[in-house]
């Protein structure tokens, strides 16, 4: 009987307890209570994790960072992009901007179960360094197109 009695106290007081914490929270505490609540929910959902991780294909150095520019790599989530595809931006790639990785290429044929996203690596100045060489790679043709 005692036993009974000591957890039903036990109860009220948590009960108390937590009333008087929802009482205190102000409600614009309450609002970022409720969208971490539903963030966590939301990152927690099969949906959300729907994505294939392409993290091991990255060159990096011994202190994790991007092996040719020695920055800080980003994970990022990036399209996978499936069918016959030639990117002309990937020619050299491994030389000149290896961690520079914006979309993923899936091959051929895909399925209902094939992933959509890619978890990457990306070093910021890979793809500054990728998108110099393009821009006077397109340069030099608009200027071959105007001496002709």
């Amino acid at each position: 009987m005692k036993s009974r009695t000591f957890l039903f106290i036990a109860i009220l007081i948590i009960f108390a307890a937590s009333l008087c914490y929802a009482q205190d929270l102000s409600p614009k505490q309450k609002k970022h209570e409720v969208r971490i609540a539903a963030l966590k929910k939301l990152i927690e959902s099969p949906i959300y994790n729907d994505f294939e991780d392409f993290t091991k294909d990255v060159m990096k150095d011994e202190q994790g960072q991007c092996s040719l520019h020695h920055v800080e790599l980003k994970k990022l989530l990036v399209p996978i992009i499936y069918g016959h595809m030639i990117d002309f931006k990937e020619i050299g790639w491994k030389e000149f901007f290896p961690n520079a990785k914006d979309r993923v290429l899936g091959g051929f044929i895909t399925s209902p179960s094939d992933k959509r996203r890619a978890l990457v690596l990306q070093c910021s100045r890979c793809i500054e360094v990728r998108e110099e060489v393009w821009l006077s790679f397109m340069k030099c043709i608009e200027d071959k197109k105007v001496r002709n």
